[in-house]
């Protein structure tokens, strides 16, 4: 997961331009899909006054789950791989077929889903995953598509 970051600027005469990180000058204050680490923000009024903060987003849950996987043993992406949950080892992941029959639980420490369901591939389709979050109180839902 990426953070987001809105700057309010207070005093100064509007419109204010924004630029985060020294990227180009925008007149939107929010922006979008940051990752984690410092940040500096620099604030610029309609009389050229300027201000400057330095802003540390630290995110635990930084997990990317990917949409989809190709378990056809080519060797790219044959396993469903959830970026970031060798933070959480503990975490329990859970995997269902579309009638929620409980197809595979497996932990954050383990290798990701080969696609198979008591060693035997199950089809292209989409199924649904659980992930109860070890050490915090989040639980992630969602569907990812298998395609063969």
């Amino acid at each position: 997961m990426y953070g987001q970051l809105v700057v309010l600027a207070a005093n100064g005469t509007e419109p204010y331009l924004y630029t985060l990180d020294g990227m180009i000058p925008q007149s939107e204050n929010v922006f979008k899909n940051l990752k984690s680490g410092l940040h500096e923000v620099f604030v610029t009024d309609a009389n050229g006054c300027n201000a400057i903060v330095s802003i540390e987003l630290e995110s635990m849950l930084d997990i990317v789950i990917t949409p989809f996987f190709t378990p056809n043993e080519d060797g790219s992406n044959d396993r469903w791989d959830i970026v970031g949950i060798d933070k959480f080892p503990d975490s329990v992941i859970k995997i269902y077929n579309r009638y929620g029959k409980l197809l595979i639980k497996y932990f954050g420490s383990d290798q990701g889903w080969d696609g198979c369901y008591l060693g035997r591939p199950v089809p292209t389709d989409d199924y649904w995953y659980v992930i109860e979050l070890a050490n915090t109180n989040k639980i992630l839902k969602g569907h990812i598509t298998l395609k063969r």
